[in-house]
């Protein structure tokens, strides 16, 4: 037995370390603890953060094991990052073992808060275990799913939770989604600094006669009368708003928005200063 830990300790290490594997499956869940992943909408070539949390009513954990999965087509883990409640739920500090496995299609982690089997994580809402930044690689109108599962790891480890007694529960999974939506903009804000000023249509013409570059990448932004088309009229049409009162640019201007005629054969990868 290794010094300082006791045969509770090694059943502990056993269920959320590298031996936990799946449980039975007639074994039902507990509605006392629950895992949830966030849902959201993001656009393509973007990243997002989601929190998988964990809401518990029982006794206290000393422990947890839990994987995530997702279709790598839709989606890439950057990184897994520990959460505000790992991160303080040993007697305010980290937990003493936590191990992280990213697989292109999901990602699994183990926990044991306290080698000494001190200290546990009380009951409670909204507990942050874990925030993933995810890549979207999905294009607009696909739905991702964040499904929580069982079979990330060698061997497969469950999604379980460890209580103070050494009981492995299996608590209740909640999914979340991300629907990929359009990049949002402001049309004839060329520059993205969230204004339109005379830098504006003076950008857009180093574009367009200059040789002048857009590393940010909004076409949909450049067509300032929505004409599916990026030419001189587009800058004109911006300094006649500007010091001649002429019209507005076309929607979505002045706020953020998606564009209304989407179709048009123009792309907007990036819009900096809309959500």
């Amino acid at each position: 037995m290794m010094p300082g830990i006791d045969a509770l300790q090694l059943h502990l290490l056993g269920v959320v370390m590298v031996l936990a594997v799946n449980l039975p499956l007639s074994a039902q869940t507990n509605p006392d603890y629950q895992f949830s992943i966030g849902s959201g909408t993001v656009s393509p070539f973007n990243m997002v953060d989601l929190t998988v949390c964990l809401d518990s009513s029982g006794e206290p954990l000393a422990g947890w094991a839990l994987g995530v999965c997702h279709d790598p087509a839709q989606l890439q883990i950057m990184m897994v990052a520990m959460g505000s409640s790992s991160d303080i739920a040993n007697d305010g500090s980290a937990v003493d073992f936590r191990i992280v496995n990213i697989e292109p299609n999901g990602f699994q982690v183990s926990v044991l808060i306290d080698n000494s089997g001190i200290h546990t994580l009380p009951s409670g809402i909204g507990h942050e275990l874990e925030v993933v930044t995810y890549a979207v690689l999905a294009p607009v109108g696909q739905v991702a799913t964040l499904q929580f599962c069982d079979t990330l790891g060698q061997p497969p480890i469950a999604n379980v939770v460890v209580q103070e007694s050494g009981a492995s529960v299996t608590p209740v999974q909640i999914s979340g989604s991300l629907e990929i939506v359009p990049v949002t903009f402001v049309r004839g804000d060329i520059q993205q600094d969230g204004d339109i000023t005379i830098g504006d249509p003076i950008a857009l013409l180093t574009i367009l006669f200059i040789g002048g570059t857009d590393e940010l990448n909004c076409e949909d932004a450049r067509d300032v009368n929505d004409d599916a088309q990026v030419d001189l009229a587009d800058p004109i049409s911006l300094l006649s708003y500007l010091f001649s009162s002429g019209a507005m640019p076309v929607a979505p201007f002045p706020a953020c928005g998606p564009d209304p005629t989407a179709d048009d054969g123009l792309s907007c990868d990036v819009f900096t200063p809309c959500p």
